[in-house]
């Protein structure tokens, strides 16, 4: 694995203007890196969409992913994974905005049956469910402790046909239960 200091460096640099609340240097530092000579690495994507949800701009992050998947270039498309989804699902979950639950499971249909996903080998994992989860125990949608219920069942189920990475851990308990909780389902 050969180290890139510049690539290294632009990732750095934006994570720190995303830090400092500059996020105009963020995009400009983007698109200077896209423009130029340097190779851009899948963290300074997945840093774009961090830096559109420290805005409380999930809908251009979603938009910001959506135009990766269907880029042209097949080096773009390739620099999606599946941090991408889960730090868009994330940033929905602390989102305040309403309908924020139906956007993040959006997000995570599209993970499931949008082909590019499907032909990039991206999947669902722990922290997507998680994240899930978490979004239903931070919302108020009346509905949250059943969905709840139904994500940990599907979670158990892909663990029963195989998947390693989505076995229910304390959080997921966690928020399922906060769900329930906040959703009056708890008897």
């Amino acid at each position: 694995l050969k180290f890139d200091k510049k690539r290294s460096s632009y990732g750095t640099m934006m994570d720190i203007y995303v830090s400092a609340g500059k996020f105009d240097q963020v995009e400009k530092m983007f698109e200077r890196s896209k423009q130029g000579n340097v190779p851009l690495a899948t963290t300074n994507y997945n840093i774009m969409i961090k830096a559109f949800g420290a805005q409380d701009r999930a809908d251009k992050g979603f938009e910001f992913l959506k135009s990766m998947l269907q880029s042209d270039s097949e080096r773009e498309r390739g620099k999606v994974d599946i941090v991408s989804f889960n730090t868009l699902i994330d940033i929905w979950a602390e989102s305040s905005r309403s309908g924020k639950v139906e956007k993040a499971f959006e997000v995570f249909d599209m993970i499931e049956n949008d082909p590019n996903c499907i032909l990039l080998g991206l999947q669902p994992n722990l922290i997507t469910f998680n994240s899930l989860l978490k979004c239903l125990a931070q919302s108020n949608a009346k509905d949250a402790g059943e969905r709840a219920e139904k994500l940990l069942d599907e979670m158990e189920r892909r663990v029963r046909r195989g998947s390693t990475n989505v076995q229910p851990d304390q959080i997921s308990i966690s928020m399922a239960t906060t769900a329930c909780l906040n959703a009056g389902d708890i008897d």
